[in-house]
């Protein structure tokens, strides 16, 4: 099994996932000596996904084999899912800026917060966040912009480096222009999950593949009811959700509770209740 891993690492191949039962094989024996496995996947290069990017893998329950079949989708009929604003988190690629340095020292020097000392940290990491996020909102377009100019430039000092006279032009264009990608690579690298492979080789394409892949995986298209009835409604999938996870944490016969209320620190005195 680690062979195979080895080979599709580096064939870089994608697996697609799926969507069902968590398992491709089983030998349908009783008891402890049930095994079952997913021995059968789907995977695909960078290039296939960039043409089929919305394709998704379903694993079939059948009775007449011990494999279960895979049924690749291919069309764009899967719902797509509505994008959710996410929490503000730091960004790997902003490290390679020194003025996010100099946004942290400054924050954390001038934020005064009143409290426990973890409250007071929890207040400075969150503060540093979003001066962050403000200082990226304003300068993220221009790094295409500047990947674009700097090219342009490249390429009119490399024709006209008739006798050398362009080197240090050159080579200072050139550590600008890569410094750029690798801030590009980076930022892919993050969302892909792939922290294994090293950034700086140029595997930005393979990075975006993979968080395509994983948005993909990630995508809820729809859920199974109470009533056993598959519901794609966003509505109706925040509903199936909530409700699961209340019946969860809820009970209409607590046992022991007087117990289990002893184990909690009284915030309120007696005297001052």
């Amino acid at each position: 099994m680690q062979d195979f891993s080895v080979v599709v690492n580096r064939c870089r191949l994608i697996d697609l996932g799926f969507r069902g039962i968590p398992f491709t094989w089983e030998n349908r024996r009783d008891g402890e000596a049930l095994i079952q496995k997913r021995f059968d996947r789907a995977l695909a290069n960078a290039a296939w996904l960039d043409c089929f990017n919305l394709c998704s893998i379903s694993h079939v329950v059948c009775s007449y084999s011990d494999h279960v079949p895979l049924l690749l989708h291919m069309d764009a009929s899967i719902r797509h899912c509505q994008p959710k604003r996410r929490p503000r988190k730091f960004e790997e690629k902003w490290s390679l800026h020194p003025e996010c340095e100099a946004i942290i020292q400054d924050v954390w020097s001038h934020e005064e917060a009143i409290g426990s000392p973890m409250f007071i940290l929890c207040e400075k990491i969150k503060h540093c966040r979003e001066a962050l996020y403000r200082w990226y909102k304003d300068v993220s377009g221009e790094f295409q912009n500047k990947i674009k100019v700097h090219t342009t430039s490249l390429t009119t000092l490399i024709s006209s480096n008739i006798v050398g006279q362009n080197n240090s032009a050159i080579a200072s264009l050139e550590a600008e222009i890569n410094k750029l990608l690798l801030s590009e690579e980076l930022h892919w690298r993050q969302r892909s999950r792939m922290t294994w492979l090293a950034a700086g080789d140029s595997n930005t394409k393979f990075f975006h593949s993979q968080a395509q892949q994983r948005r993909r995986t990630n995508c809820l298209s729809g859920l199974w009811n109470s009533d056993n009835v598959w519901c794609t409604d966003e509505n109706q999938i925040e509903d199936i959700a909530v409700s699961y996870f209340d019946d969860i944490f809820h009970t209409s016969t607590p046992v022991n509770l007087e117990d289990t209320l002893t184990a909690v620190s009284s915030r309120v005195t007696l005297e001052a209740n």
